[in-house]
C-alpha cells in the first residue's frame, strides 16, 4: 500500500471508513479488513450469528451462490457494484439477517429497514403453498414447486428500524422451506432516521 502526504490529515479513506495506522487496517464498524489481502480478517458476523443451526437445509444455497455466503470477502469481490459500509454481509444494499428452516406455521419479528425480503425454497420433493402476511398488510401466496425458489419483498416508509411482523402460514401436509431474510438495515447498524 503506498503511502501519500496531504496537507490535510484525516483517518477515513478507503469507501469512507476510518484507517487504523496502529494496527494498519480499515475499520468497518463490525471488523475489520485488510487492504494486503483484500478481505476482512475476522468471519461476517451477520452470518455467522444469525443462520439456523439446521444448516444442512442452506446447502441448496451454497452450492448456487456460495459467494454470498462467504465469511471473509468484501461485498462478494465485486466493490464496483456493491457497497458495505458497516462490514456485514451486503447483497446489493441489503443484509444478510437469518436463516433457517420452516417446517410450520410461524410467526416471525424482527426490527429491520424499510424493505425486507424473504427468499424461501421448497426442498420437499412435493409441492407446497406458503402465505405470508406483514404487519404493513402486504401478503402473498403462492404454490412452490419441489425445489423451487421465490422471493418475497416488502416495503414500508419511515425511520430504521423499523418493527415487523411476519405471519408464515401454509395448507400443505409437506411443508419444508429454507428460508433466508435481508433488509436494508439489520441490528448493529446506526439509526437511520
Amino acid at each position: 500500500m503506498k503511502q501519500h502526504e496531504y496537507k490535510i490529515k484525516q483517518p477515513y479513506t478507503f469507501t469512507g471508513r476510518e484507517w487504523d495506522k496502529e494496527i494498519e487496517l480499515y475499520y468497518y464498524r463490525a471488523r475489520y479488513y485488510d487492504p494486503e489481502v483484500g478481505r476482512f480478517v475476522t468471519r461476517d458476523p451477520s452470518l455467522y450469528l444469525n443462520v439456523n443451526p439446521e444448516i444442512p437445509y442452506l446447502l441448496s444455497t451454497v452450492i448456487k451462490k456460495p459467494q454470498e455466503l462467504a465469511l471473509y470477502t468484501f461485498v462478494i469481490n465485486n466493490p464496483i457494484r456493491f457497497l458495505d459500509p458497516f462490514g456485514l454481509n451486503n447483497i446489493g444494499n441489503y443484509y444478510f439477517y437469518a436463516g433457517g428452516v420452516w417446517k410450520e406455521d410461524t410467526t416471525f419479528e424482527a426490527h429491520l429497514g424499510q424493505i425486507v425480503i424473504i427468499k424461501v425454497n421448497n426442498v420437499n420433493v412435493l409441492g407446497t403453498t406458503i402465505m405470508i402476511e406483514s404487519n404493513s398488510g402486504q401478503s402473498y401466496q403462492m404454490i412452490l414447486l419441489p425445489q423451487q425458489r421465490h422471493e418475497f419483498k416488502f416495503s414500508k416508509f419511515g425511520c430504521e428500524p423499523t418493527y415487523w411482523k411476519f405471519d408464515i402460514s401454509t395448507q400443505s401436509d409437506a411443508f419444508i422451506v429454507t428460508y433466508e431474510i435481508w433488509s436494508t438495515w439489520i441490528p448493529g447498524m446506526p439509526p437511520n432516521r
